[in-house]
């Protein structure tokens, strides 16, 4: 582009109109070469520091983790606890902005493995139980029974997505409920669309912070990150990875009231051969799923811990 607006202008006049837009045209297609050189370079730049970082940060938790089985006084694991959950935080930041720039470079490709999304789902729900349990609130799943649950896919960024959001859902909310629900959009043929709505009765996001509320580095207001912390990163990653997935992402929110994140993403249906070996226990069981009953055993079996 550049050598045929050099050619053309020495052709044109310097004076005539002709040449003062292919003068203009070569300036905008060298600030779009800067522009994409800066984008590649802030890049590559994440990609590198994120690798520094994450080596020394695992260091520590490996040294806290030694350290913890050496029996330390109530005091002691106190302040390695402490340490424990910082480093695991910044860790978090860290491989955040990893898959932010991981993204962003086409460097990350979707697994195609088999995997039970009803167990999925299970497992997320429950690594929120203790966090469930200290807020007072109740975390359910509905998924119903007549949903094809075998698929093919990357279980692991489903994972990723499904934990960023309840893990917000039960950030934001106080009092009341978070829920999870899986249906089908579309399930004829060898792949399947299915939509995940993860819904709250939290503080909810006013309509005029929802329209970037996916932007990387974007939250609410920063008020919410005084309050509750977090960069900003994981509802853009979750967008990204969505439309990777062959689906979108939405929300309606009312502040005060709560939110409902909608997500669908395409799968590959597993054979009938590889459904019947992979099938779970749970596979004709109830729909719905709720940690109330884990509080209950926890309340009996461990009177000593409050809320």
């Amino acid at each position: 582009m550049s050598e045929y607006c050099g050619q053309l202008g020495t052709v044109l006049d310097r004076r005539s109109p002709g040449y003062a837009l292919v003068t203009a045209r070569q300036q905008a297609h060298q600030r779009m070469l800067e522009a994409k050189a800066s984008d590649d370079a802030k890049t590559k730049f994440l990609a590198n520091m994120s690798h520094e970082l994450r080596t020394p940060v695992n260091g520590v938790l490996g040294m806290l983790e030694l350290v913890r089985h050496t029996e330390p006084g109530p005091r002691q694991q106190h302040y390695l606890e402490t340490a424990r959950r910082s480093a695991e935080m910044l860790l978090e930041i860290i491989n955040g902005i990893l898959d932010i720039s991981k993204i962003e470079s086409g460097k990350i490709e979707l697994e195609q493995s088999p995997f039970d999304l009803r167990d999925l789902v299970e497992d997320v729900v429950q690594t929120f139980a203790d966090a469930i349990y200290a807020k007072g609130l109740e975390l359910a799943s509905f998924i119903p029974v007549r949903l094809p649950t075998a698929l093919i896919g990357d279980p692991a960024r489903l994972r990723q997505i499904l934990t960023n959001l309840i893990g917000n859902a039960v950030k934001f909310t106080d009092r009341g409920e978070v829920g999870v629900r899986v249906e089908a959009v579309e399930a004829e043929g060898p792949s399947v669309v299915l939509a995940f709505d993860v819904s709250d009765t939290g503080i909810g996001i006013p309509p005029e912070k929802q329209r970037r509320i996916f932007d990387a580095f974007t939250q609410a207001d920063s008020s919410t990150t005084r309050r509750y912390g977090g960069t900003g990163l994981g509802l853009s990653i979750a967008k990204q990875l969505c439309e990777m997935m062959g689906g979108t992402i939405g929300l309606t929110s009312e502040p005060g009231r709560g939110s409902t994140f909608r997500f669908t993403a395409r799968f590959g249906r597993q054979s009938e051969a590889e459904a019947g070996r992979g099938q779970g226990s749970g596979a004709e069981g109830g729909s719905r799923r709720s940690v109330r009953n884990f509080f209950q055993s926890r309340a009996v079996l461990s009177p000593g811990v409050s809320s």
